[in-house]
């Protein structure tokens, strides 16, 4: 399939004008009336695959799929992505069997709402290796290439395991010796053992052939715009990453991992 590089929403009416002050009825609209998507993964145990939730429960999503976690859309097992910029984050969330929810969360990684913004107070691993109460997180705003050439914001957050597909990419990234947002890489799910000998759905990352691995001209340009908009708003914290059932997510990736049940 040919790619495309027009980025305006498809089928929009000639008549249809933007005002030079910019498109209206915005006026009130904040960033941070905005939440950003999470790209997901789905697991066998996912909520999103059963039909008993049906608040998360997406029809025809499968098991290594990768879904969109606001509007439910399924991407397929594979898909392309141009990073924005990378942030680290960490949040507490509560047991799942008790309830779930979050406890505590650091935006920016670093100041804990639990200690008056300052250090985390559980990030440390236990004396006999119990993981830490407070998950870190490793995140990338990212545009999704759509098949039909639009770009989708959305933001890739990997822990745990996915660690090393993460720093693999910063690596890889790193190596351009160019902005994050000049590449396009590919996302892919794979089959992974676990210690009980069953597999789980894990990431993969790596140089996209879309375009030899580069953004053309009007992909760079315009991931420079949301750049410069989307970093901010995530500095100052006006802009949010959608959380509602990353409890419940996590948990089951957990498990799949560990090769237990909830």
């Amino acid at each position: 399939m040919a790619e495309t590089t027009d980025l305006t929403v498809p089928g929009r009416p000639d008549y249809l004008t933007t005002p030079e002050l910019g498109p209206r009825g915005f006026q009130e609209m904040e960033n941070k009336d905005v939440t950003l998507p999470r790209l997901s993964l789905c697991q066998a145990m996912s909520p999103q695959k059963q039909k008993s939730k049906p608040d998360q429960y997406i029809p025809g999503l499968a098991e290594g799929q990768f879904f969109n976690s606001l509007n439910h859309t399924i991407y397929g097992t594979e898909v392309h992505i141009i990073p924005l910029f990378f942030y680290k984050s960490r949040i507490w969330f509560k047991d799942i069997n008790q309830g779930g929810g979050i406890i505590c969360q650091a935006p920016d990684g670093k100041a804990c709402q639990l200690n008056s913004g300052g250090p985390c107070l559980h990030m440390k691993w236990g004396p006999n290796g119990e993981p830490p109460e407070c998950t870190e997180f490793f995140n990338y705003p990212s545009l999704l290439l759509k098949e039909n050439g639009d770009l989708e914001l959305v933001v890739v957050s990997l822990k745990a395991t996915g660690m090393k597909a993460a720093k693999s990419w910063n690596s890889m990234m790193r190596m351009r010796q160019a902005d994050m947002f000049s590449g396009i890489y590919k996302v892919t799910s794979f089959e992974k053992p676990n210690a009980a000998g069953q597999v789980y759905q894990a990431w993969k990352i790596e140089n996209s052939d879309r375009n030899s691995g580069w953004a053309t001209k009007d992909q760079y340009t315009y991931a420079d715009g949301q750049y410069t908009s989307v970093y901010e708003g995530i500095r100052t914290g006006v802009i949010s990453t959608h959380t509602e059932g990353l409890d419940e997510e996590l948990a089951n990736q957990a498990n799949a991992e560990n090769g237990t049940e909830m």
